[in-house]
Formats: C-alpha cells, structure tokens, sequence
C-alpha cells in the first residue's frame, strides 16, 4: 500500500516590509549576510527555492527511512509518498509527521490519500481533519491515485482518468479557438494547450492512454481546423504534417497516439539505471522481455508493456529503414542506429534516447505522405 501526505507550509508569525528578493539574488549580493532567515513565502519562479525546501525536508525524510528501513519513501518536495506493507506504512507515518511540523509543516488530511489494492486500510481510520472525517481512501478503497500528475492504480481506472485529463486539458481549447489573432492562437495551441495533456505519454502505459489520447489528438485538430478558418475538418495529410516536428516542417502538435509507445519506452530508458538500484527485482525482467505470456517474468504487465511499445518502435524503425531503402529523402536529424533499439541498451539511460525513439515514429509519418 502506499499513503500520499499533502502538506502545507505552516504561515509565519511575522512578515518582514520592504522589496522581496529571491534566494538567488540574496546568494549573489556582494555584501548579504551568510545567514538569511525567511520571514515569507519565496518569490514565484525563483530556482534555488525548491533547492532550500528540499534541504530543509531531507533530515525529516532521512531519519523516518532510518527508523523505519522496510518503507520505501518517495518525495518531490512536499509531495511524500511512503510505500510499504499497512503496518508499517503507518509507523512510519506516525514518525514523519512530527519532523515534518517541527520543519514548519503542517499535514492537510483531506488532500492525503491512503491507496491500498487490496481493499480499504483500517490502519489509518483514526486519522481525521477537524471535521472528523477520515483520510480518503482509510474507510472506503480508491481505485488509484495521481502520483506527480500520473494515474495509478487499476487499469481500468487509469484507462478513465487520462479520457477525464485529456478533456479537462481540452477545457481551454474552445477558448483558444475564438481569438482573433492566428499567430497568438497557433502558439498558445503549441506552447500551452498541447502539452497540458503530453506528459500523459512519459508515464502512463500506451494501452492504458489510448482513449485519452485520441480524445486529446482529436481536440487539438478541431481547434487547429478553427485557428486555420477552415469549414471542413482537416485532411489525413494535413494532419500529419501539423504533427511533424517544426524541425520537419511541422506544426509540433505531436500525436499522443502515435508517440505513446516511444514516450513510455524513452522514459524508461532515462530512469533505468536508478530503478534498478531501487528495486532490485525490476532487473531480473531484462532478459525475461519477449517471453511467452505463460512464464512468471515474461507475464508480469511491466515486461508485456514493455515488449509490446518495443515492437511498435521496432515496427516503426522497419518502415523507415524500408523508405531509405527506395531513396527518399531523410531528415538530418533523423537517426537512424545500424541496430534497432535492444533492451540491454538501457543501461546508459541517455536523455537523448527518448528523441531517438520518437524520431522514429516521426519519420514513419514523414515517409508515408511521400
């Protein structure tokens, strides 16, 4: 089970008049003391903010792992997460919370959820806001949770939630589309709208988010077919070409169907090195990728996800390789590897692996139009 706390920095007492700087400039300053104190919130945008909030939690986070060595706990500043068997989870809990109101913390029960497969988690009924009602998910189970924006949980309710997402993100759209300027509308559809639902691809299963994405792809060409003037939908080449990179000539309104499998696999490839030290037991499904469904490895959903987004970008590679073959042109910046992309490459865990593989789907879409 795993226990998601939602926590709000406690209001200082006092607040200090004058100009607000941020952390930065108070670093760069010739003549700023070595100790600033912060008597209000930092400033918006300001990059060495996160750092100090971050510093100011990990002793809290260190000494609760310390004390508590069988949770696994995750934290993206004060989104915590603590993993673990329930009894366990809660005595780690009930470690955390006093750090954490000692570092200026104070825990907002309504917003924390308990997330438990396998039912409801009496362990945490007494844990109640000021109204007395319990932390969602305590008394009644909860299908998933968001974990840093992504669904988890079961399929069918991941399945759900991206739909639920890509129309929530499509809420602007109609917005958008009655601007009177085209150039203000094309790059608030490219640089706002469409990636409101993109990160999706990065962290969700590609057969869990395809209803999603096609309802996000779909939106995006209704509004694109607006911006343009047009009264009949966009054509199949028109499409294609607006979802090309604007290093192609595109539009960079990417697909979320067509570049799903090469997200999943690309975010894989950047996390793989520090998931195995994590979790030891994800290893052991590297040579089992590819095995027949009625082995113990090679059934498990990850490794089935995994060789099936694998396929399609093999599949992809195959058709761009067969294009290059009949002499079309090739962008540069498509490469294209003398092997297609193997499992054991993993192990680097580049960042640019992730645009290899997109290029492929790409280049698959380039090519057909030819």
């Amino acid at each position: 089970m795993s226990i998601q706390l939602v926590l709000f920095l406690l209001a200082p007492e006092k607040k200090r008049k004058g100009k607000r700087k941020t952390y930065a400039q108070l670093a760069f300053e010739q003549k700023a003391p070595e100790k600033q104190k912060s008597l209000f919130p930092c400033r918006k945008g300001d990059p060495l903010g996160p750092f100090f909030m971050a510093v100011a939690l990990q002793p809290a986070l260190q000494a609760t792992l310390n004390e508590h060595p069988d949770v696994f706990i995750m934290a993206y500043l004060d989104d915590i997460h603590i993993l673990g068997p329930p009894d366990k989870v809660r005595a780690a809990y009930d470690t955390i919370v006093p750090l954490l109101i000692a570092a200026g913390l104070e825990l907002n029960v309504p917003k924390s959820t308990v997330f438990c497969p396998d039912g409801a988690c009496p362990e945490f009924e007494d844990v109640v806001d000021e109204a007395g009602t319990p932390m969602p998910g305590a008394v009644v189970p909860l299908p998933g949770v968001k974990v840093l924006g992504i669904p988890v949980g079961s399929d069918q309710w991941v399945a759900d939630k991206c739909v639920e997402m890509a129309l929530a993100a499509g809420a602007i759209l109609p917005k958008l589309a009655r601007l009177d300027d085209p150039q203000v509308q094309l790059l608030l559809l490219r640089f706002c709208a469409h990636p409101r639902f993109m990160h999706l691809v990065r962290g969700v299963p590609p057969h869990l988010l395809a209803h999603g994405a096609l309802a996000h792809d779909n939106g995006i060409q209704e509004c694109l077919q607006e911006v343009a003037g047009s009264p009949y939908p966009l054509g199949e080449e028109a499409v294609a070409l607006s979802q090309l990179p604007t290093r192609w000539g595109g539009l960079g309104l990417s697909s979320a169907q067509r570049l799903a499998p090469a997200g999943w696999l690309g975010s894989w490839a950047q996390v793989w090195g520090k998931m195995v030290v994590l979790f030891p037991a994800v290893r052991d499904m590297l040579p089992h990728l590819g095995a027949p469904e009625d082995t113990e490895v090679g059934g498990h959903p990850l490794a089935a996800g995994l060789t099936a987004a694998m396929e399609d970008v093999r599949g992809a590679r195959a058709r761009v390789v067969a294009a290059l073959g009949v002499g079309h042109s090739v962008p540069e910046s498509l490469r294209v590897p003398e092997a297609a992309p193997v499992w054991g490459g993993f192990g680097s865990s580049q960042p640019t692996r992730q645009k290899e593989l997109t290029n492929y789907q790409h280049g698959q879409a380039a090519f057909a139009g030819l």
